[in-house]
Formats: structure tokens, sequence, C-alpha cells
């Protein structure tokens, strides 16, 4: 002020009324984060970070559907004559039943992959690649996945390979 340098801090320390720190929007509309999402601070609001979520949105409350060719979408149908050699698939979900059907593909031919969350809480993923064959199962039981925290699932399949991260 007037050249010279306040320090703001130090007359806050002595002012008879005013204390340190601030609520910021976050403590009065850090609700309207949902599913999860954490409310940041900005210059002049708030914002909903949904990274740790399986929602997206300003407020975390907007399901993702990406999947979808025709009018619902919670199923999608993709017609074709083509036969896949390789996909890859990447989801993400939070869930605290079991079990429970988190993708299903399947094609005309009798092929199939499945992503379920088995009784005991692991990850199982199931295919089929030949409609003669019995499908082959993957167990991933290091961890129960039905813990109510986001998880990301990413499945490359290249002919009958299938790597999951």
């Amino acid at each position: 002020l007037n050249g010279e340098a306040l320090d703001l801090e130090d007359r806050a320390r002595v002012t008879p009324g005013v204390e340190p720190g601030c609520a910021g929007h976050c403590s009065s509309y850090g609700r309207l984060c949902h599913h999860g999402g954490a409310c940041r601070e900005k210059p002049s609001g708030f914002s909903c970070d949904c990274t740790s979520s399986a929602y997206a949105g300003p407020f975390c409350s907007d399901e993702n559907y990406s999947l979808s060719k025709n009018s619902s979408s919670h199923a999608a149908s993709f017609h074709g004559d083509t036969r896949l050699s390789r996909e890859t698939i990447k989801f993400s979900f939070r869930t605290t039943r079991t079990p429970s059907l988190l993708l299903y593909l399947s094609s005309f031919y009798k092929e199939y992959l499945s992503v379920i969350i088995a009784k005991n809480g692991s990850l199982q993923i199931r295919y089929k690649l030949n409609r003669y064959q019995e499908p082959d199962v993957v167990n991933f039981d290091f961890k129960n996945m039905a813990d109510g925290q986001l998880h990301h699932v990413k499945i490359n399949r290249e002919e009958a390979v299938v790597f999951v991260e």
C-alpha cells in the first residue's frame, strides 16, 4: 500500500474477530459431489473431481454408457458379419454386491466374453472363442473386488490369448 508491503497475516493475528483459515466453497457445497467425487476449491467456486468415481459430469452423478449403438444405454447391439480376432475393452466399476455380471459380449457365432464378480468377490473372466469347446475361465482371487472401491479393468484379446490389467 503506497509503496509499502503489508503483512496481512500478521495484521490478521492482531485484529479482533479475524481468525486464520477460510471455510471455502467445499465446506458449503462439497456435499453436491456424489459417488465418491472430491470437492476441489477454485478461485471463484468449486468443481467435483470424479477420478475416483465410476460417474462423470459436473457433480459426479452422470452414469457413463459409452457402449451403445442403439437407443438403450444398458444394452447395445452391434450388427455385423465380421469375426474379430482382437479387441480391447476398458471399463471401471464399483460394487459391494456378489455375484454381479459386469460385462457380457456375445456373437452370432456363439462366442462370448463375460466379466463377473463371483460370490467370493473375486473377478472372473469367462470366454468362449470356439462354439465347439467349453469356455475358458480365469479367476483373479487375489483381492475382493466387491469392496465398494473404484476398480479399473482393461482386457486385451489377440486371437486366443487374453491379457488382463
